[in-house]
């Protein structure tokens, strides 16, 4: 998928908040990022608190939470998933 399709493609599926864009940090002591939103998607991997995220700008609502969509590298490892906002603090 080209950048341009992909950025399109996220619009439609997300919302999109400039304010959000950035950097956070894990505040709880250990926060699931998940596949989709919601804490009933399936978990990718459990991180510590403190670790590093970035958001681009991108979320979506699951119950009433927001759910950003971040990327962060992780032992080596780069992962893409959703966190919960409640438990990341810019």
């Amino acid at each position: 998928v080209r950048a341009n399709n992909l950025t399109a493609l996220l619009r439609i599926y997300f919302r999109f908040k400039k304010s959000i864009a950035g950097t956070y940090k894990v505040t709880a002591t250990r926060l699931n990022i998940r596949q989709g939103a919601g804490i009933l998607k399936k978990v990718i991997i459990c991180i510590p608190k403190y670790t590093e995220v970035k958001c681009y700008g991108y979320y979506t609502k699951a119950l009433g939470v927001d759910w950003l969509y971040v990327q962060f590298t992780y032992n080596g490892k780069k992962y893409t998933g959703f966190a919960s906002a409640k438990y990341l603090a810019k």
